[in-house]
């Protein structure tokens, strides 16, 4: 019974301080995007808007269109990356 106690325990510890790597790692990665969006000119008082802990893209292809007249927008995720295309024809 000790040992089953000990165990989950340990078990704690370990995804303890696996969540607070990922924690880390989110920290950086956002240092690092907003570092690249202020080198291309798109700042816009980045610190302050509020973003949610983690971006999930669950499908592989989003098309959107609000209508005839208005751009489509695809949004493709696949396998280590991302894509956002504007098409405007």
């Amino acid at each position: 019974m000790a040992q089953a106690r000990g165990d989950s325990a340990t078990r704690s510890t370990v995804m303890a301080d696996e969540l607070n790597q990922l924690k880390r790692e989110v920290t950086r990665l956002r240092r690092d995007l907003d570092h690249v969006l202020r080198v291309i000119g798109q700042e816009e008082k980045l610190p302050e808007q509020p973003r949610p802990p983690f971006l999930l893209l669950d499908a592989e292809v989003i098309s959107i269109r609000h209508s005839s007249d208005k751009m489509p927008i695809l949004i493709k995720a696949e396998e280590g990356y991302a894509c956002i295309y504007l098409n405007d024809n």
